[in-house]
């Protein structure tokens, strides 16, 4: 099993019993360290810090007691942010209508940036102010608030 799908599973059951709303969980290698993202937030509101800082050590005392996490330096618990990141179809799900910014690789290893409102989303595409998007084209998405 992957490193943040088991994480997901412990930490998940955890936020939810809390009132929480797990966002995403992120395994990256980041200089010389490898990092692991908790990041969630509130179901119906903005989560602020004093819950990130009252869950922070509950969510690590569960990843500790799991011994899983070995291969894992660094683990950061917190909010999406305004601009959270936009991965998994769940994500997009939650995007839609919202305005976007969307980084794709396009011909000659060039980058290209599309912003506006996301239309819509399908397995194959991104539909950003009536432009579509080849996802296998897109670097990275995020909401732009």
């Amino acid at each position: 099993m992957r490193i943040e799908d088991k994480a997901r599973q412990i930490v998940q059951p955890i936020l939810e019993e809390h009132g929480y709303l797990l966002w995403d969980v992120v395994f990256e290698k980041e200089g010389a360290y490898h990092y692991l993202r908790i990041l969630f937030d509130g179901k119906d509101r903005a989560l602020d810090m004093d819950e990130c800082e009252k869950l922070t050590p509950i969510l690590n005392k569960a990843l500790d007691e799991s011994d899983f996490i070995s291969a894992v330096d660094i683990v950061d618990i917190g909010s999406p942010g305004l601009s959270r990141s936009l991965r998994k179809d769940e994500h997009f799900a939650y995007a839609v209508g919202k305005p976007v910014k969307v980084k794709t690789r396009i011909e000659g290893g060039k980058t290209e940036l599309a912003a506006g409102n996301l239309d819509s989303f399908d397995a194959e595409t991104l539909t950003v102010s009536d432009k579509t998007i080849a996802r296998k084209s897109v670097i990275n998405a995020s909401l732009d608030l």
